[in-house]
């Protein structure tokens, strides 16, 4: 089907504010298992109470950008798609 969205916004690429340097690393087989593995023991989005979503999504809670580290346990929080993309949102207003 033909796209909806306005000639001024230009094309929607998947993972467009994904920064290059990064894609490796969460392509990487040892961040999936990581990440599989936090949500397993995180199964619930760690915003639970107000969205009430499931864990779809291992992100970093301060961004391996500002310095966060990549494979810190602690530095990590499941969250579901729409908080996900929430903080991604307000994350991208802020650059």
């Amino acid at each position: 089907p033909p796209s909806k969205r306005p000639a001024w916004m230009g094309e929607r690429k998947a993972f467009g504010r994904m920064k290059a340097k990064n894609q490796a690393f969460y392509n990487s087989s040892t961040w999936r298992a990581l990440a599989l593995k936090h949500k397993r023991a995180n199964p619930l989005c760690v915003n639970h109470d107000q969205c009430r979503g499931i864990a779809e999504v291992t992100d970093h809670i301060q961004p391996i950008e500002q310095g966060g580290k990549r494979y810190d346990w602690d530095n990590l929080q499941s969250l579901c798609k729409r908080c996900n993309a929430s903080k991604t949102g307000k994350q991208a207003w802020k650059e």
